[in-house]
């Protein structure tokens, strides 16, 4: 999982530039790591929100507000309407022409009845189970990972001491200064990756954001092997 974390955090620094993002979805029993897992990402990430309950009418708002990397915690509990809505709302807010758009017949003009917002905004999920009726369209911009129980304790990252902290405000400081850093070199491997993909393939698409991001890193051949990873498993 930890290319898996950094690839994540690190194309959250880059989303303008490269105009598309994915979404992880967490899938595993409780205490299992899962909000772990997302609160930390949302420490490295850029401007990283833990939204927990988050509902389909406040993430574009948050996404507009902040342009922010979101992390949505027991996603089994959306059901019916508000789980279509999400979904619908995810399924437009992967790409940076994504817009969020709500009526309201109530205004007294054309203007004040419709509101139009960005969507666009990387996302984690976390859920026990998943429901057996997600959309494919919305799989399709999922990376699955399914969580075990660690054979060690893991310190809850709410619960670190002042010294840690500030460790960790620096190391998550100093990450996303690389990142800006080095934008046009890592934005030339994730386009060397989108060469060689299906371009109108939602699943490749993912695949050569994470694809680019490790070749920058760690080479070639370790890029190909976890888009290969990724592609051949349903979760991970």
């Amino acid at each position: 999982w930890y290319d898996i974390a950094i690839g994540y955090a690190a194309h959250t620094y880059l989303l303008p530039v490269i105009g598309n993002t994915f979404y992880i979805v967490l899938k595993g029993i409780k205490g299992t790591g899962k909000s772990q897992f997302q609160k930390t990402i949302s420490r490295l990430s850029y401007n990283g929100v833990w939204a927990g309950n988050l509902t389909a009418v406040t993430a574009p708002r948050v996404a507009h507000a902040y342009m922010a990397d979101t992390h949505i915690d027991e996603f089994e509990k959306k059901e019916g309407e508000e789980l279509k809505k999400l979904q619908k709302l995810l399924n437009s807010a992967y790409q940076k022409e994504g817009k969020y758009i709500q009526s309201n017949t109530d205004g007294s003009s054309i203007e004040d009845q419709i509101t139009i917002l960005e969507s666009f905004s990387p996302k984690t999920l976390s859920a026990n189970k998943l429901h057996a009726d997600l959309y494919d369209s919305f799989m399709d911009r999922v990376i699955l990972l399914k969580s075990a129980k660690a054979n060690r304790e893991i310190k809850d990252v709410d619960e670190i001491d002042d010294n840690e902290e500030e460790s960790f405000n620096q190391l998550q400081a100093e990450f996303g200064y690389f990142i800006l850093q080095h934008w046009k070199e890592i934005k030339a491997e994730i386009d060397q990756a989108k060469e060689d993909i299906d371009e109108s393939n939602r699943e490749e698409k993912k695949l050569a954001i994470y694809q680019g991001i490790v070749t920058y890193f760690l080479g070639e051949d370790k890029g190909k092997a976890v888009a290969d990873r990724i592609r051949d498993s349903k979760e991970l």
